[in-house]
């Protein structure tokens, strides 16, 4: 079965593209179609024992794929455990990356979904001094895929797939020395860091193939309670977090062009000149960055 995914260019202005890709969401997001399997192949998803994670998870072994989770601990919502290699570790600190990876090394990866991400209330760092939502949600993911590369532990043509969302259109940079006194424009300059690794992996590595999606905004307990008055409003607006694993599914399964932003709404997103994401100046910068912060580790 050949997915069929339309293309669109959402509107220009931040606060009208966020609440357009909110608007019916429940029953305009897309979904991965049985087709094709992934038999034999191997899969790298952090996050993947929870939330959104849980469902590409388990996703990926419905299509007879070998998952591998990446994740701070076990922890599955839906009670029901995984068939798959559970590797414990830290995204937001690199020795505690690398230690779960050394446990990998002989394994090859064919897919590596970059969804894990946290959001935090208060300003706090990570050992090295890093504001702790970009230590997770991009030094973390840097770190993950230099070493597989480093290491000759990722397949030819392997596909990289960054989770980010919508709210990137709100921040205009990504910086591992953010002060902030608001979690979610931390959180969103981080997902603009995520579509910016997306293109300086294409950029730099012809011979992979890196995507970004974004999941959808997913009733979870992410970003507050999942019971209650709020989790209740949550549920009716939000999407599920089976269907918030959809994109993330697509990408790994179907063909769809490197460097594609799929969004569960809009579909493949066509970016206009003037956006944010496509500013390669701030990408590089924020690459160099992620590369010297990580060198230690990686020349270790």
């Amino acid at each position: 079965m050949t997915l069929q995914i339309k293309s669109t260019r959402p509107p220009t202005r931040r606060l009208p593209r966020v609440l357009a890709s909110m608007w019916r969401q429940r029953s305009k997001t897309i979904t991965c179609p049985p087709t094709p399997e992934l038999n034999g192949m191997s899969v790298l998803v952090t996050g993947g024992q929870s939330g959104v994670g849980e469902f590409i998870s388990r996703g990926l072994l419905d299509k007879g794929a070998h998952v591998t989770t990446l994740s701070r601990g076990v922890s599955i919502n839906s009670g029901r455990a995984l068939d798959a290699k559970a590797l414990i570790g830290d995204l937001g600190e690199p020795a505690s990356v690398m230690a779960a990876l050394d446990i990998v090394q002989k394994d090859m990866f064919d897919i590596v979904i970059c969804n894990a991400g946290a959001m935090f209330d208060r300003y706090s760092q990570n050992s090295l001094g890093v504001e702790k939502t970009c230590a997770v949600n991009v030094l973390g993911h840097h770190i993950l895929y230099q070493t597989l590369l480093g290491r000759g532990q990722l397949s030819p043509q392997a596909r990289i797939i960054m989770t980010t969302g919508d709210i990137y259109a709100i921040a205009n940079d990504c910086t591992p020395n953010f002060h902030f006194r608001m979690g979610p424009m931390a959180y969103a300059r981080s997902k603009l860091g995520n579509m910016w690794q997306m293109r300086e992996l294409n950029d730099r590595y012809p011979h992979l193939n890196a995507m970004a999606v974004h999941p959808g905004v997913v009733a979870s307990g992410f970003a507050g309670s999942k019971s209650g008055l709020m989790g209740d409003l949550k549920n009716r607006l939000f999407v599920s977090e089976e269907q918030g694993a959809q994109t993330a599914l697509i990408a790994a399964t179907q063909e769809i062009p490197r460097g594609t932003y799929l969004h569960n709404v809009f579909g493949t997103v066509d970016l206009q000149q003037n956006d944010i994401a496509l500013d390669t100046a701030k990408s590089t910068l924020l690459w160099n960055a992620l590369e010297t912060l990580s060198k230690p580790f990686l020349d270790a």
